[in-house]
């Protein structure tokens, strides 16, 4: 039970990521549109949160999570890496989710950082 809601919290998370980071490409931001923010808030609505640590967490927790998941279809599912099937790409797609949140959260924080650039190279790892 306890593994389903950690599953189910992940995927929760990876939505939250996927909402709140923005949707265009990461290397072309457009302006800012509220005068009254620090332009690294207007880039995307995550950076409002007061609680930085706590996203931080729970993104790269989410993503560790989702990472295992999909690494657990390769070994053990019908997913191997030439055939990738629906759930290990979902699985991917979610961690990528969290890795943008974090990767924006990195504006602010060098932890953020560090813990994206850490969960790339795991997730590289999987792609083979």
């Amino acid at each position: 039970m306890v593994t389903r809601i950690r599953e189910a919290s992940a995927r929760e998370l990876s939505d939250l990521a996927k909402v709140s980071t923005p949707s265009h490409n990461l290397t072309n931001m457009t302006a800012p549109q509220m005068t009254h923010f620090h332009h690294a808030v207007n880039e995307a609505t995550i950076l409002t949160e007061p609680w930085t640590i706590i996203l931080i967490r729970a993104f790269a927790k989410a993503a560790m999570i989702l990472i295992h998941e999909a690494n657990d279809f390769l070994e053990f599912g019908l997913t191997t890496p030439a055939n990738t099937g629906h759930d290990f790409q979902e699985s991917m797609r979610r961690a990528q989710d969290c890795v943008k949140g974090l990767w924006i959260l990195g504006k602010k924080s060098d932890m953020a950082r560090r813990s994206a650039d850490t969960l790339v190279t795991a997730m590289k790892k999987l792609k083979v």
